[in-house]
């Protein structure tokens, strides 16, 4: 039972951060001004209790019941955000649509992406040869969402969902390293995308909340199991069935991210 609080906890702190960032964007403009309120340190604090409470909860409990309880990000935050701007969630038919299929997307995604095995740690050229490829993705999805128009929220979230899946996937390097000389490269790694996270995060709720959340949320497992199985070498637990359900899964919650994303563009114009 301590797992499952734990992680609803998690999951509350973290609707409450997109929630502070959303209202810090609204007020401000511009990212320097933004980050100047004490609504954004109201978020980089819940942020920081959400991980807390996330690491506890993995502590006492497995993998497979922590993991999908992710998806109430969404839950919490799409109410949270309604009351906050003062309307009814389902206030058309697509968003109530698209908040469903996102929900159910992620829950079933999260259930099945936990590959297994030990952590290794990473020779400091690996770790900068991986640092400068998501550097290189990052850069062209901030390019990208220059001229995405509506999926502009969207882009930049999925670029902040990478920064924080190889923050997290270089926190469990760390903490398998031996002697701090061969942990430097990884603390310098967490030192550029820890806070590339926070900056892209911010910048994606200058039009919306749902739809940048539901993207992060679901980016995060997804890259962070390819870093997993690609660069520590760790085993993948699912197999064709599964797999077949997994992309049937993340193809049902970007089908709502997108719905979720219109809505809020259609609503804008109106």
């Amino acid at each position: 039972m301590a797992p499952v609080a734990l992680a609803v906890l998690s999951t509350i702190a973290y609707a409450s951060a997109a929630l502070y960032q959303r209202s810090a964007a609204l007020a401000e403009a511009r990212f320097v001004r933004q980050v100047r309120r004490p609504s954004w340190w109201c978020a980089v604090g819940l942020l920081a209790a959400g991980g807390s409470l996330h690491v506890a909860a993995l502590r006492f409990g497995s993998l497979t019941v922590v993991q999908p309880l992710g998806a109430l990000t969404l839950v919490f935050a799409l109410p949270l955000g309604a009351r906050a701007e003062r309307r009814v969630v389902t206030r058309t038919r697509t968003e109530g649509l698209g908040a469903a299929a996102a929900v159910l997307g992620l829950a079933t995604l999260l259930t099945l992406v936990r590959p297994t095995g030990a952590t290794h740690p990473l020779a400091g050229p690996t770790i900068g040869f991986i640092t400068a490829v998501t550097l290189g993705l990052l850069t062209a999805t901030w390019l990208t969402s220059r001229v995405s128009g509506w999926a502009q929220a969207v882009s930049l979230a999925f670029a902040a969902g990478v920064s924080s899946a190889v923050a997290s996937s270089f926190t469990q390097v760390l903490l398998v390293t031996g002697r701090w000389q061969q942990a430097m490269p990884t603390v310098a790694a967490l030192a550029v995308f820890i806070p590339l996270g926070m900056v892209f995060s911010q910048l994606s709720y200058r039009r919306s909340l749902s739809a940048p959340l539901a993207t992060a949320t679901i980016t995060n497992p997804v890259v962070a199991a390819v870093f997993a199985v690609l660069v520590l070498h760790e085993r993948p637990t699912a197999g064709p069935t599964q797999t077949f359900v997994g992309l049937l899964a993340a193809t049902v919650a970007s089908a709502g991210v997108v719905l979720l994303a219109r809505s809020r563009a259609a609503v804008m114009a109106h």
